[in-house]
């Protein structure tokens, strides 16, 4: 990550948009796949079982290399997709709180920092 300002892409599914989780964990993870390949993503952060499963389906990711737990309930891992290795951390729909999101973002800031100085 360059010295510039680190930016991140947030993609939600709105309340209400519908009972099949399937559907909409799949829509959010070919949104997210088109972005990350567009913007060049340096990390991708998966929220909820179906979520991160739909994701590594729409990358052709067959496994993860597990790094190790990031914050309680959020795991840090490796994938290769797009055309490089890329940090995932895949974190469980109903852990963490209001902040947690963002506490994965910084962290996976510092590991980017650490990997370019």
């Amino acid at each position: 990550m360059s010295q510039s300002a680190a930016r991140a892409v947030l993609i939600h599914a709105r309340p209400g948009a519908g009972s099949d989780a399937a559907r909409v964990a799949g829509s959010l993870a070919e949104a997210g796949v088109t972005l990350a390949a567009r913007l060049a993503a340096g990390a991708l952060v998966a929220t909820g079982g179906d979520t991160a499963q739909a994701l590594l389906a729409a990358l052709a990711v067959p496994t993860i290399e597990v790094r190790g737990e990031l914050l309680p309930g959020a795991v840090l891992g490796t994938i290769s997709c797009l055309g490089r290795r890329l940090p995932l951390v895949t974190k469980g729909g109903g852990s963490g709180d209001g902040r947690s999101l963002l506490d994965i973002f910084r962290l996976l800031e510092g590991q980017c920092r650490t990997r370019a100085g």
